[in-house]
């Protein structure tokens, strides 16, 4: 007589396939999705999405650690956080949504968005903590999973996530003199966050550039970081238009963004700016304009002192000039010349 089976048992050849639609759905993630991208254009990623459904909860487990990290060959395990348990419970109630693709991608998008809400809270509240509650295990769980839930988004270029990541990145900059987040974790985090804000469609992020002209200075200096990962050309007429209504002296950002980008339509604005009372907008708009004027010419849009790769008679004479005509042994040349007594 057959034994029944248990709750979420599948087959071997079942298992296989499962595990298949994981490691091709990691790997969509990984190379990166089309801005602007609809759940038909990316058939391996919405299938890797149901299985947060699937009977077995090994392989939910395994679908929500796609999220955040893994490649096609490569799986992604967390040492710290609780990100695929959050993500699991907050998406339990909605089985339905495994039976609509469109309904199932949204319903993700808006758990990770509720997620990154809870977590930037519990992080803005950390500052209130005493040391005794405070503990490393909690601290480590907390900024593991934000970064898993910011890095999810990130992949999955979860747009509509914008307004909380604006709220992450001023919660991390906010000066408190009692503040429990270590510096270098909040660099990284910002970082990761920024990484996720150049990933979308430069028209889908306006939270961000409004941001940029903030009456506070804070929610300024939140959203400027972000503009060191931005490299699509695309975001050069949203720059401009917030170049405009930000004060001159705080715009090296903004024009630092626009050197880089190499944009010609930022030219004009740049060359107004030279003729700028503070020295140091005169100077970064002056140096945006040469990195425009390379990258026009195909140059790189930063000088190197001297070239890398050289012949080595070229690496010997950068040593020091030699004075003499007879031959010197390369060892001689590394020490200074003697002067004669």
């Amino acid at each position: 007589m057959q034994k029944p089976r248990c709750q979420g048992y599948i087959s071997h050849h079942e298992c296989n396939e499962v595990w298949q639609v994981i490691a091709r759905g990691r790997g969509e993630l990984e190379r990166g999705l089309r801005p602007g991208s609809s759940a038909s254009e990316y058939e391996q990623v919405v299938r890797l999405l149901e299985l947060l459904w699937h009977p077995s909860k090994k392989i939910q487990r395994a679908a929500a650690l796609a999220l955040p990290g893994g490649s096609c060959k490569t799986h992604y395990t967390p040492h710290y956080g609780h990100f695929a348990m959050a993500l699991l419970q907050t998406v339990r109630g909605d089985a339905a949504c495994a039976q609509n693709r469109l309904a199932c991608v949204q319903r993700v998008e808006t758990a990770l968005e509720q997620m990154l809400q809870k977590n930037t809270a519990d992080l803005r509240s950390m500052s209130s903590m005493h040391y005794s509650f405070l503990s490393n295990s909690l601290y480590l769980a907390l900024l593991a999973t934000c970064r898993d839930i910011v890095e999810s988004i990130r992949r999955l270029q979860v747009q509509q996530a914008q307004a909380v990541l604006c709220d992450l990145l001023h919660v991390l900059v906010r000066p408190h003199p009692f503040s429990r987040i270590n510096s270098a974790d909040a660099a990284a985090l910002s970082r990761a966050v920024s990484r996720a804000f150049a990933s979308m469609r430069p028209e889908a992020t306006p939270q961000l550039f409004a941001d940029l002209i903030h009456a506070d200075p804070l929610r300024r200096r939140a959203s400027a970081a972000v503009l060191e990962c931005i490299t699509d050309v695309r975001a050069v007429p949203f720059l401009l238009q917030a170049l405009q209504h930000i004060d001159v002296s705080q715009s090296s950002p903004l024009i630092a963004c626009l050197g880089r980008l190499g944009d010609d339509r930022a030219l004009p604005a740049l060359a107004g700016l030279t003729a700028s009372r503070h020295l140091k907008i005169r100077r970064a708009s002056q140096a945006a304009l040469q990195s425009i004027q390379r990258s026009r010419h195909g140059l790189p849009s930063a000088v190197l002192l001297r070239p890398v790769r050289l012949l080595p008679e070229q690496m010997r004479g950068l040593l020091r000039p030699i004075c003499r005509t007879l031959s010197e042994p390369p060892e001689i040349l590394l020490h200074p010349a003697e002067e004669p007594l």
